[in-house]
């Protein structure tokens, strides 16, 4: 599986093939982001996209931006998906790890559901915590 980072100047061009991907991705979300805050926060570089492919395939998108704590950085992978997402993004581990790397990050990390884990296809990562929330709505 080939992986690569979408250049900036790319992203019009692959948008249109990635937004399904995208969008069923966010789906599965709390609806924090919808599919054009996305493609904002990777157009202001705030976010980089990286694309597995097998020929003629478009087989995971992965959208990562550096999320800085007081006593540490972590590469957070913001949103992720596709057909073979585990193993496209899997693929995508020594790329995502070298932008860690390179962003002084010690750690890469994402929220998402377990079969993620299940799958087998990314050794080595944990699970670390489960998610709660609730909903507020304006008259409570």
């Amino acid at each position: 599986m080939r992986v690569a980072e979408v250049p900036h100047e790319a992203l019009p061009r692959i948008w249109p093939r990635v937004l399904p991907i995208i969008e069923a991705a966010l789906e599965r979300g709390d609806g924090g982001y919808w599919p054009e805050d996305v493609l904002a926060a990777c157009e202001r570089g705030d976010w980089r996209m990286l694309i597995a492919c097998e020929p003629g395939t478009l087989r995971a998108v992965a959208c990562v931006g550096v999320t800085e704590y007081p006593r540490t950085r972590v590469l957070w992978v913001q949103v992720a998906g596709g057909n073979g997402a585990a193993a496209g993004v899997a693929a995508m581990m020594p790329a995502l790890k070298q932008m860690a790397r390179e962003g002084g990050c010690r750690r890469i990390a994402f929220e998402g559901r377990r079969g993620w884990l299940r799958s087998g296809a990314l050794p080595g990562w944990k699970h670390n915590a489960d998610v709660v929330s609730c909903e507020v709505s304006s008259d409570e």
